[in-house]
């Protein structure tokens, strides 16, 4: 598409790139079209709804023009501009110049759309301006994704022992279990690998991913410190951890301690590694920490569909920051 021969006609004109107005532009178009999916189709709704999917679509358009530095001044040359997108059925973009003029007759002569007309410009939303969608939001709203590891079984693991800031070193299985991880993980590439600063997870994380992605340490990924229950049995601290939620473990941490230190973490990703993919090897807390933070959860709720208490251990539990 030649962009310069649209602004000599007065169609496009050059603009500073607005993030916030791509968003909003984006959204916009995403929720006109979802209201307007629930209209009933008939012949007194087809025209309405052959308007108002037309309009997304055109912010669609919209969207990709500020994306490239112009501000769009008609329709025509936001339809055109989707042209571009590389989409599974490119094809079905040939159909926008029939679409155009189906809304010139209605705009400007006074046609009304028919049912067919209305459901043909509603399988093309759902065809092509989905999946338009879906890509213009990968490239303004960026996020951190987060595959989070737990570190491999311990020596206290094995003896039942709660370990907070104890640092219990990996046991025979634990060895073993982070030398299969690495297989185990397919082909997931990530930019960068974080563990707690704890022996445990340092250990698993060198095991798993040495030599193949930097690997930094972070004290902000350690495990709750129980303080004076560091290293003593799961049966004793494990029925304490609802009476800690916010009150400290003598000398050490509450839960919302972890998820502060966590929250402080998920700040730093945001600022230093959008649109990254990030791998964390740390402790059940912290893990615990991102359910509620990410996945809006209480602690309650945390506590009680906990995979530990399942034994439904998987390699890797996906996140991310929005």
């Amino acid at each position: 598409m030649n962009y310069e021969v649209w602004i000599r006609r007065g169609a496009l004109r050059i603009r500073q790139k607005d993030l916030e107005k791509i968003k909003s532009i984006i959204n916009s178009a995403e929720v006109n079209a979802k209201v307007t999916e629930e209209i009933k189709i008939n012949e007194n709704t087809a025209t309405l709804i052959f308007r108002e999917i037309y309009e997304s679509i055109r912010q669609l358009g919209d969207a990709k023009s500020w994306i490239l530095g112009y501000e769009p001044l008609n329709h025509e040359v936001s339809m055109e501009i989707l042209k571009e997108f590389d989409i599974k059925d490119k094809v079905k973009l040939n159909s926008l110049d029939r679409i155009k003029k189906i809304r010139h007759d209605i705009n400007y002569r006074g046609f009304r759309a028919s049912i067919e007309q209305a459901q043909e410009i509603l399988e093309f939303w759902n065809k092509c301006g989905i999946e338009i969608l879906d890509l213009l939001k990968k490239e303004v709203i960026k996020v951190v994704k987060i595959t989070y590891f737990v570190h491999g079984t311990t020596t206290d693991n094995q003896k039942n022992i709660s370990s907070g800031w104890k640092d219990a070193p990996l046991s025979e299985l634990g060895i073993k279990q982070s030398k299969e991880l690495s297989n185990q993980i397919g082909n997931k590439k990530f930019d960068v690998v974080f563990c707690s600063d704890l022996k445990r997870a340092i250990d698993s994380a060198e095991i798993s991913f040495k030599d193949k992605f930097p690997i930094k340490q972070d004290k902000r990924l350690r495990e709750c410190n129980y303080g004076d229950f560091n290293g003593k049995p799961s049966e004793i601290v494990e029925p304490m951890q609802e009476e800690y939620i916010k009150v400290k473990f003598p000398n050490g941490e509450s839960y919302e301690d972890v998820k502060a230190r966590i929250s402080d973490f998920l700040k730093f990703l945001k600022n230093n590694y959008d649109g990254k993919h990030i791998a964390i090897v740390a402790h059940k807390v912290p893990q615990l920490a991102l359910d509620v933070l990410l996945k809006r959860k209480t602690w309650k709720q945390a506590f009680a569909e906990d995979w530990r208490k399942r034994k439904a251990w998987q390699p890797g539990w996906e996140y991310e920051i929005k």
